[in-house]
C-alpha cells in the first residue's frame, strides 16, 4: 500500500522537493496554502515548546510534525495528518485567553476570521481546485 502512494519516511526529502519545485516552477493555489499550513505546524510546534507544555503533550504533537514533514508522498495531504496534533493549538489558545482579558470583541474577531478563511478555502479545495485533497 505505502509503494502505491510512494508514501515512505525520507526524513523531509521528498518535502523539500516538493517545495522547490513549487517555488521554482508554481503550482495551483491548494499547493501553496498547503504549504502554509505545514509551515503553521512547525511555528506551532516551536511555540508549544517555548509555552512550556506538559512533556506528553511536546512529544505527540512532535511525533505528528515529524512524521508530516519527514514523509514522502503527497503534499497536498499534509495538512489532513496535522489534525491529530491538537496540542499545537494551546499557545494560540492561552493567546486567545489573554486578548479575552483585554476585550472579548478579539478573540470573537479572530475566531470569526478564522472560521471564514477556513470556510473559503474549503469552499474554493471542493468546489475549484482541480487537485485531489
Amino acid at each position: 500500500m505505502q509503494r502505491a502512494w510512494s508514501s515512505r519516511f525520507d526524513f523531509g526529502a521528498g518535502s523539500l522537493r516538493f517545495i522547490e519545485g513549487l517555488l521554482l516552477h508554481g503550482g495551483g493555489f491548494v499547493y501553496a496554502a498547503d504549504l502554509v499550513v505545514v509551515a503553521a505546524g512547525l511555528l506551532l510546534f516551536c511555540l508549544l515548546c517555548l509555552d512550556r507544555a506538559p512533556l506528553a503533550l511536546v512529544v505527540f504533537a512532535g511525533a505528528v510534525v515529524l512524521l508530516v514533514v519527514g514523509g514522502s508522498g503527497s503534499f497536498s495531504s499534509k495538512p489532513r495528518f496535522l489534525l491529530p496534533a491538537f496540542p499545537l493549538l494551546i499557545p494560540l489558545a492561552r493567546a486567545l485567553v489573554r486578548s479575552r482579558r483585554v476585550g472579548p470583541s478579539r478573540a470573537v474577531l479572530v475566531v470569526g476570521a478564522l472560521t471564514a478563511v477556513s470556510l473559503l478555502f474549503g469552499a474554493y479545495a471542493v468546489a475549484v481546485a482541480r487537485s485531489p485533497l
